[in-house]
């Protein structure tokens, strides 16, 4: 299935309800500690909180002025360190599908025998 929230800004998180309490008590563009559980795997991140207000401009901050220059500027070395990161995981997947054994036969179940010749 999904992932599911384990933690927000190091509180326990049991309901749906405990994580919109906690979220309440926040902005939008406030950064926050997030747990996940996927796949068996806790996986801690750092997010920024959006918005949910409709008709909420593109582009615009979350006190609704237009970014500044510098914030443009950080904005774009972000995105440009994002991309990179992006490009090098893409190239270790690639690269880890290739030296895998061949997908498209699959090893039998345990205890199973290949047909032999008739």
């Amino acid at each position: 299935s999904g992932d599911k929230i384990l933690a927000f800004e190091g509180e326990e998180v049991r309901t749906p309800d405990v994580l919109v309490n906690l979220v309440a008590g926040m902005r939008p563009g406030d950064d926050a500690q997030l747990t996940l559980l996927r796949d068996q795997e806790i996986i801690p991140m750092h997010i920024v909180l959006g918005s949910s207000v409709p008709g909420s401009e593109r582009g615009r901050s979350s006190s609704g002025r237009e970014p500044t220059e510098a914030e443009r500027r950080a904005l774009r070395e972000n995105l440009s360190k994002l991309k990179a990161e992006q490009r090098s995981l893409e190239e270790r997947l690639r690269a880890l599908n290739s030296s895998s054994p061949d997908s498209a036969t699959p090893a039998p179940p345990d205890g199973a025998t290949e047909p032999g010749p008739r």
